[in-house]
């Protein structure tokens, strides 16, 4: 989305964002459903809630793009 979810918050209303409010989400209108369920579970606040790495890197979204070549990518990304 090109920002943030908490950019335009100052320190204390970022970390009450964090701590007391819901995690931020992608929206399923901009990414694949997958894509938007697997950060959804990385962001799980409730440890007991959140799959452990095993899990996560076994979810649809990690094996349909395992080949992907993300060091590469990443490489052509700017440097903020």
């Amino acid at each position: 989305t090109g920002s943030g979810p908490y950019q335009k918050k100052g320190t204390f209303e970022l970390l009450d964002a964090i701590v007391d409010g819901e995690p931020p989400s992608l929206s399923s209108s901009e990414f694949a459903a997958d894509m938007c369920h697997f950060v959804e579970l990385c962001l799980k606040k409730d440890h007991s809630e959140r799959p452990d790495s095993v899990s996560l890197g076994s979810h649809v979204f990690i094996e349909t793009h395992r080949e992907f070549p993300c060091k590469e990518w990443l490489s052509t990304l700017p440097l903020a």
